[in-house]
């Protein structure tokens, strides 16, 4: 099995590369990058939905404050249009 899944790796990684150049078999940036960059992605991913949630919470409690204070001066203002009716 671990020989299969090495020769999987060289398939998909290695295979298609030519390195006849890198005698000093220096590092490749590109594979470095594509290993390294699911892991930020899924890091960024959660901070993002992290402060996504905090941003909903903070929303939700502005909407419900908002609503039951405007409840109020609904109210009120029905009510005293309501009484300038009347006395006209």
């Amino acid at each position: 099995r671990m020989i299969n899944s090495s020769v999987a790796q060289y398939e998909a990684e290695w295979k298609s590369r030519d390195e006849s150049e890198n005698f000093a078999q220096r590092h490749d940036q590109e594979i470095i990058k594509e290993a390294k960059r699911g892991e930020v992605q899924a890091q960024i991913k959660e901070e993002m939905f992290s402060l996504l949630e905090d941003e909903l919470k903070n929303l939700k409690a502005a909407v419900e404050k908002d609503g039951k204070k405007g409840s109020k001066k609904d109210s009120k203002g029905k009510q005293k249009k309501a009484k300038k009716v009347s006395f006209s």
